[in-house]
């Protein structure tokens, strides 16, 4: 009996005076945070390239050609007032191609066509929007080159 209580001493005293180490935090694994990729960032449409339309004009039948640049300026031409060509910046307002300008003789100008189908919408002078119905009564279109 003495063996044994002098055993259960000597084993207290032993793990009282040993040191206390803590315990290490248990590893989980936690779920990753999903990482937010920002989206790319958004394109604008490149609209350069020259553009041909042909309608009826009072002495016959004339074109229309723009040739717009990468920065979005154009010089217009139409085939029977060659002297006196548009020229101004492209804007982009909902579904129309805006090309606004001034004439070579200072009047102002514009050209709207529909981006998706290339219909020609109006074309404007001094403030004055030309019949299409006389010019194009199917409708004239536009055609990329």
């Amino acid at each position: 009996m003495k063996y044994l209580l002098l055993t259960t001493i000597t084993t207290v005293l032993l793990l009282g005076c040993g040191e206390v180490e803590p315990l290490a935090p248990s590893v989980e694994s936690e779920p990753a945070e999903a990482v937010a990729e920002s989206p790319p960032p958004e394109s604008k449409p490149d609209y350069s390239g020259t553009y041909l339309a042909t309608i009826q004009s009072p002495g016959g039948g004339a074109t229309i050609e723009i040739k717009l640049k990468p920065d979005n300026t154009f010089v217009g031409i139409k085939s029977d007032e060659k002297d006196n060509q548009l020229t101004g910046k492209l804007t982009v307002e909902g579904n129309l191609l805006v090309f606004s300008g001034v004439f070579a003789g200072g009047d102002e100008g514009a050209i709207k066509i529909n981006k998706t189908t290339l219909k020609l919408i109006e074309l404007s002078s001094q403030g004055r929007i030309a019949p299409l119905g006389q010019f194009a009564p199917g409708g004239a279109y536009f055609k990329k080159q």
